[in-house]
């Protein structure tokens, strides 16, 4: 696990707008025990977030984490920041549970996950990254979050688990389960993190230009142009491609403007 600092902004919706964020319930500590100033490592610089290279990512606040019922409890994990500055969420009853699903595009590779939170004790915030059916059954554990003293973000490699996201029918989703350990705000997230890096789709079997066998180099890339509709080959009868044409302004505003889904109006 790989620590980070980060600086929680104070938020000025109070300044901004006049009114506080209110509290759904009082809270029966105070402010809660302070936390020191911990360092979680030097801060280090994204990557830049576009092609295949390189990473993209996908950030879910702490408001659009569910509470979710807590067994041995009747009512649900009401939940609610810590005070009118701070974003962060915690449970208000002990080892609350909230979950998150990142809304990631199909054929995304999953590498990390980062938790970014304020933590009293090692491990007071918690949780689980499971993958899950669409249709909601066979959810399975891909990695544990564990988390270390501080306020920053904590880090969770999922590269090894080679998961995919395939927002198909029968495909699957990703699911985030976390939970606070206090009832004080002591342990409490701002958000999560999503680190994942684009793909090309894969090669099929069979080639759809005559002039682009499977054995040549471009046959992948060029296969998912075809596949997504954004090329149609330079002749029909017999489908060519003609790989080593010249790309005219017009054939390339084609090209941009289907890959990129341009609309006006």
């Amino acid at each position: 696990m790989k620590r980070t600092n980060s600086v929680l902004l104070a938020v000025l919706i109070a300044c901004a707008t006049g009114v506080a964020l209110a509290q759904d319930v009082p809270n029966k500590a105070g402010s809660g025990p302070a936390l020191k100033a911990q360092p979680k490592k030097a801060t280090q610089q994204g990557p830049n977030t576009y092609g295949t290279t390189y990473s993209s990512f996908y950030r879910m606040g702490a408001n659009e984490f569910t509470g979710v019922q807590v067994p041995g409890f009747d009512t649900w994990n009401d939940t609610f920041y810590t005070d009118g500055t701070k974003l962060r969420r915690y449970g208000q009853v002990a080892n609350g549970y909230f979950i998150g699903t990142p809304h990631l595009p199909s054929g995304a590779k999953l590498l990390r996950v980062y938790v970014e939170d304020c933590v009293n004790t090692s491990n007071s915030v918690y949780g689980w990254i499971y993958s899950c059916l669409s249709y909601g059954d066979g959810c399975s554990v891909l990695l544990a979050i564990s988390t270390a003293p501080g306020c920053g973000y904590d880090t969770e490699d999922v590269s090894g688990s080679g998961y995919v996201v395939d927002n198909s029918p029968s495909g699957n989703y990703l699911v985030i389960l976390l939970a606070t350990t206090a009832t004080d705000g002591s342990d409490s997230f701002a958000g999560v993190s999503v680190e994942y890096q684009l793909q090309v789709s894969p090669a099929p079997g069979s080639a759809t230009f005559n002039d682009v066998p499977t054995s040549d180099f471009a046959f992948q890339y060029i296969e998912a142009l075809a596949a997504s509709g954004i090329t149609g080959g330079c002749q029909v009868s017999p489908p060519l491609y003609c790989p080593d044409n010249f790309v005219t302004r017009r054939q390339m505003a084609i090209f941009i403007a289907k890959a990129l889904g341009l609309h006006f109006n």
